[in-house]
């Protein structure tokens, strides 16, 4: 794996367990937790679903195009930060992971409240 450079690279490891993107993945738990059908992303199948397989645990229209959102984004970061390690040689801690992923989230939410 370009970013860890500690498990062989699989579609699996890279968006799922590799250790460097474990807080942005905690951060895409935090923000898929549907409240209103009081399912909990952060329950590990409804996590792996969701970024694997684009599965979201809701079925309000609205948090669904959000959640699908997000969701890219999350595996542009991680697709970009691997592109970047592996042909730029660069290194990038979790936190810098989390804080490209952040400003993603934060973009979303901002568009979504002038939605509203």
């Amino acid at each position: 794996c370009p970013i860890c450079n500690i498990y062989q690279e699989t579609e699996y490891h890279l968006f799922y367990t590799c250790i460097k993107i474990q807080t942005a993945q905690i951060l895409l738990q935090q923000s898929l937790i549907s409240e209103q059908n009081n399912i909990p992303a952060h329950y590990e199948q409804n996590t792996k679903k969701a970024i694997l397989l684009n599965i979201i645990p809701t079925t309000d229209r609205k948090l669904i195009r959000r959640h699908l959102e997000i969701l890219a984004f999350y595996r542009q970061v991680i697709w970009s930060v691997r592109l970047d390690a592996k042909f730029r040689k660069k290194k990038f801690t979790q936190n810098a992971i989390k804080t490209r992923f952040k400003y993603w989230v934060d973009k979303v939410r901002k568009k979504e409240r002038e939605r509203e």
